[in-house]
């Protein structure tokens, strides 16, 4: 169904997943799997993956290079790791710029004067998806 993909996660990352998932009592692939889940039922009475949608569809229409979705998704992630406020742009024709923060169970996503937040596993995965231009297939124990 998908290509498997290599993704390269920095050690300060990788540790961090490990102590996530050993917290939640999963395995490392199975934590992963769990906050990438690939395509999601949107129902009428599940809001954060309509919102998903809303917001995948916003950054598709951009049509940025596969360089401005890497660092929108390293600044995600970077956001989502340490709960620090971080910058990425300014990309597509328009240059715009985009602050990420998190607060308590969501990653809020600014620019200029609009905003969305998203719930974590969400942003999760909005950030995977930027990053590899598709959901990667995750296989055992990834090199970090």
């Amino acid at each position: 169904m998908f290509d498997e993909q290599l993704i390269t996660i920095k050690p300060e990352l990788w540790e961090a997943i490990r102590q996530r998932a050993a917290a939640q009592d999963l395995s490392t692939e199975a934590w992963l799997k769990a906050q990438v889940a690939v395509e999601p039922a949107v129902g009428p009475n599940d809001p954060d993956e309509a919102l998903l949608e809303l917001v995948v569809k916003h950054f598709r229409d951009l049509s940025l290079s596969q360089a401005e979705q890497s660092a929108l998704a390293e600044a995600m992630f970077r956001t989502l790791d340490s709960g620090e406020r971080f910058e990425a742009g300014a990309v597509g024709m328009q240059r715009r710029r985009y602050r990420f923060h998190r607060r308590a169970g969501s990653l809020m996503i600014r620019i200029g004067q609009g905003a969305v937040e998203l719930a974590l596993p969400q942003a999760a995965r909005l950030a995977t998806w930027l990053h590899g231009d598709g959901q990667p297939q995750v296989r055992g124990d990834m090199a970090a």
